[in-house]
């Protein structure tokens, strides 16, 4: 396959750049063998390569997956269907350490003030979180559900 050899790669990659130039430039141009050659592996190791390599690589696909999709809301459901399902303790822990900031910082705006209500209700919901978070590890512990 040609990917598997960056030798081939190359190869390709001058073919296909040497079909794009044909189709880009003047037919003068086109036989200018000392410019074409320099058009040719420019384009080909300073462009196509790293755009190939960086596109090819695992954390930068990561990095636009999460780029993409972190505009998009996690619904609570699926957050405590998650939540109840994950078989990693490493992540259920660093998620109730998150929720113990979060409702460390709510219960510094529990005032009294006028958004008592809010506040309180969100503590609980958190509470309800940290349950659930619990619950899975304590499961896990004891091997319940592998």
């Amino acid at each position: 396959h040609v990917c598997l050899d960056t030798d081939n790669e190359k190869s390709f990659l001058r073919e296909l750049t040497q079909v794009l130039l044909y189709l880009l430039t003047s037919e003068d141009d086109f036989h200018c063998n000392a410019l074409l050659c320099l058009v040719r592996e420019l384009c080909v190791n300073s462009v196509l390569v790293p755009l190939l390599d960086l596109v090819s690589d695992p954390d930068y696909i990561n990095q636009i997956i999460i780029f993409l999709c972190k505009d998009i809301p996690v619904s609570s459901d699926v957050f405590l269907t998650t939540l109840r399902v994950t078989d990693n303790p490493v992540e259920l822990t660093a998620t109730k350490e998150l929720l113990h900031k979060e409702m460390a910082t709510l219960r510094s705006r529990d005032s009294g003030g006028e958004d008592d209500a809010w506040v309180k209700q969100q503590i609980s919901s958190l509470v309800y979180v940290q349950r659930v978070i619990e619950s899975r590890l304590s499961r896990l512990e004891e091997g319940a559900d592998t």
